[in-house]
């Protein structure tokens, strides 16, 4: 499901560079969220939804890929405790005897007990796992914790409760769904030394009702050892629980054929009172048009019509095609939209100036993410109102023309950034002028995800961080339309809507748009990344890929060392693309970066570095990878007084994976490139990168 909408190259076996080229953003990805995150029922009670929707396919396919991943990551975390305990990664007794470690520790998540706190280095990678604190860790819709023995032989409530002694001999590894029913329905659990099991619980879901720590062992009464953690259930049976556990590989074929838990609540199934809300909303858009941007003095009320989600999909494509094809991206993003469409709830079409809606997609998708049936009429108030405002802007301002000129994606993703930011701010001002501001809170939830904390506090990190590019028209482009009425007042807010930004950057620094920073106007990329061609594979497509910096933070949170956001301040312009061989064995990336100055330009690459440096760290010491991996710097381009540094990587498993990678700061510019060949590595391919880089370098001096 996370390949939605995303055009980035095939997934190499480890990611080389802390920049990857990343995805197009098409404009209309209204509660794209439910395609990635981990969102869940409140416990209301309901009856089901009886007509079929297409939202109910992504997330049963959702549920049944995180649960078939959540045993995995059990089984693979049982084997790291083995192979950690082995080697000795904590013993904070000193006694020479290994010690269990947290499962925060194995993936670099918090330091090893008894290390002081700089003192974090993993041995797993779960790609997008994030701590939550208390020994639990977050990843793709479930919660997994290492459960450790306190001196009673009972589960320890925090990591200064674990004794030493009884750490050497037991741990337990518990996974339990964040929302039960829609991220999963099993919870596993896995011993050192015995079966991977799992039960089927509704009364375990999220952080606030986890199983207990000793839940799958043996019960107490029939247990030789009542206290202690070291008596997992054989094969099966009843645990201290009381539900039933099974052995995991009995249960697997289970897992693939699960379905979530969808209801409708009531509130909104049926469409009743529904154009009264659009016009309650045209009125309100009209009502605060002098206050958001000079608008057409007599604008047509939209007229509104119920939709399938099909149907809103087809017009989500009709209103790309164009420009999508005009970037190479139809063919590979066609057929997402009618995913799409089944986690959009209201489509504006311009060419008809009508509103379509489908209320089913809106109950569902509130349900799932937590809005109770009494605050969705509201809700749905304001997404009426973000649809008008729709209508006013496309009617007053050349948006339609805009989007034909797009040349790229990222043209593409700013011109989205402005129609969905703008849309929001309308809304917002509407809702606060009527006092209902926690509605539009709601909506902004369902949009992006990135409300206040009180409300985002119910999104998952893990979501947080891959909604960062899906997010980024409502988050980013609200925040940049606020800028813009901010520094400029209505008149700047018009000037915009009639000439939206061509780039990314201008959305996420819109600092460095209102004041028209001259070392960040008329980049010339395609003279400067055209020297990239040298390394590109001849019959490859090659297409650009905006740079988003909310993208970029997260990335860099996995080196807790780097001051992301001092960096990320400092970066003014980019430029990324990507190149993909028609049959996949070869690929090549290339990003050039535009900084503030030259000392953060080097504060850059010394931090892509130490990034790589810790990844490669952390698979080395990795026992689930196959042992046959192999490092190597490349010769001569580890000089980080120079500016360049590169890291090459070898690994054969089933057939040679050769890996490349390279940066180097010169001046306010960065500029990082990368290769990856699945097959036999190519002679001299370093070389090829290396100047290849350095032409562009070249470039960018004779400006």
């Amino acid at each position: 499901m996370r390949r939605i909408a995303h055009d980035a190259a095939p997934v190499a076996p480890r990611r080389l560079l802390p920049l990857p080229p990343l995805p197009p953003l098409p404009p209309p990805l209204l509660l794209l969220l439910l395609l990635v995150a981990a969102g869940g029922a409140r416990g209301q009670d309901t009856a089901p939804i009886a007509t079929p929707h297409p939202l109910r396919a992504i997330l049963t396919e959702r549920l049944r890929t995180q649960q078939v991943l959540a045993a995995q990551r059990v089984v693979d975390a049982r084997r790291a405790l083995v192979h950690a305990q082995a080697l000795a990664y904590v013993d904070t007794d000193g006694d020479g005897s290994g010690e269990f470690p947290t499962l925060a520790a194995m993936l670099g998540l918090a330091p090893w007990r008894g290390s002081p706190d700089d003192a974090a280095a993993g041995i797993m990678g779960w790609g997008r796992a994030v701590a939550r604190g208390d020994g639990v860790v977050e990843a793709d819709g479930y919660l997994f914790r290492v459960v450790l023995p306190n001196a009673r032989g009972e589960p320890a409530a925090t990591r200064g409760d674990v004794d030493a002694d009884r750490a050497e001999k037991s741990a337990l590894v518990l996974a339990w769904p964040v929302r039960q029913g829609i991220s999963g329905r099993w919870t596993f659990g896995a011993h050192p030394a015995g079966i991977p099991l799992a039960t089927k619980s509704a009364a375990y879901s999220g952080i606030g009702a986890p199983p207990d720590g000793d839940a799958f062992l043996v019960p107490r009464e029939r247990a030789d050892r009542a206290g202690d953690l070291s008596e997992p259930l054989p094969a099966a049976g009843e645990g201290r629980d009381g539900n039933a556990w099974r052995p995991l590989g009995e249960i697997i074929e289970r897992l693939r054929q699960d379905e979530p838990d969808l209801a409708a609540p009531p509130g909104l199934a049926d469409a009743t009172g529904l154009r009264a809300l659009v016009r309650d909303g045209w009125a309100a858009v009209l009502a605060d048009r002098g206050r958001h941007a000079d608008a057409d003095a007599s604008p047509r009320a939209p007229a509104v019509r119920m939709a399938t989600a099909r149907e809103i999909a087809a017009a989500i494509a009709a209103e790309l095609r164009g420009p999508m094809e005009r970037t190479g991206q139809w063919e590979r993003q066609s057929a997402a939209f009618e995913m799409i469409g089944a986690a959009t709830p209201a489509k504006y079409v311009a060419q008809d100036n009508v509103i379509l809606v489908c209320p089913e997609t809106f109950v569902i998708a509130c349900h799932i993410v937590g809005i109770p049936p009494e605050r969705m009429r509201d809700a749905f108030r304001f997404l009426i109102a973000h649809e008008c405002a729709h209508a006013l802007d496309f009617q007053s301002h050349p948006l339609t023309d805009a989007l034909a000129a797009c040349g790229d994606e990222s043209a593409i993703a700013a011109w989205s950034a402005v129609v969905e930011g703008h849309a929001q701010q309308v809304a917002r001002r509407i809702a606060r002028a009527a006092g209902r501001s926690r509605a539009f809170e709601d909506l902004a939830l369902l949009t992006s995800g990135t409300a206040g904390a009180d409300v985002d506090a119910s999104i998952p990190a893990v979501a947080r961080a891959a909604l960062a590019g899906f997010a980024f028209p409502y988050g980013d482009g609200e925040r940049f339309m606020d800028a813009v009425l901010a520094a400029r007042g209505t008149a700047g807010v018009a000037a915009v809507l009639d000439h939206p930004p061509t780039r990314p950057m201008a959305i996420e620094a819109p600092r460095v748009f209102l004041a028209r920073t001259p070392r960040a106007a008329g980049v010339p990329w395609d003279t400067i990344i055209a020297p990239m061609a040298a390394f590109e594979p001849p019959s490859a497509a090659v297409r650009r890929a905006p740079m988003l910096r909310r993208t970029l933070r997260e990335m860099l949170r996995a080196a807790p060392q780097i001051d992301a956001d001092a960096l990320l301040a400092a970066l003014i312009d980019a430029e990324s693309r990507v190149a993909v061989a028609p049959d996949g064995r070869a690929q090549a990336a290339s990003t050039i970066l535009l900084f503030g100055d030259a000392a953060a330009a080097r504060a850059y690459v010394a931090a892509s570095r130490a990034l790589q440096q810790a990844q490669d760290a952390a698979y080395e010491a990795n026992p689930l990878v196959a042992p046959d991996v192999a490092y190597a710097p490349p010769d001569d381009i580890d000089d980080i007084d120079a500016g360049y540094h590169a890291r090459k990587v070898l690994r054969s498993s089933g057939g040679d994976v050769h890996g490349f990678a390279l940066s180097v700061a010169a001046g306010r510019w960065v500029v990082e490139a990368a290769v990856t060949h699945l097959g036999k590595p190519e002679p001299g391919t370093e070389l090829r990168v290396q100047r290849a880089v350095e032409r562009a370098l070249a470039v960018i001096h004779a400006r």
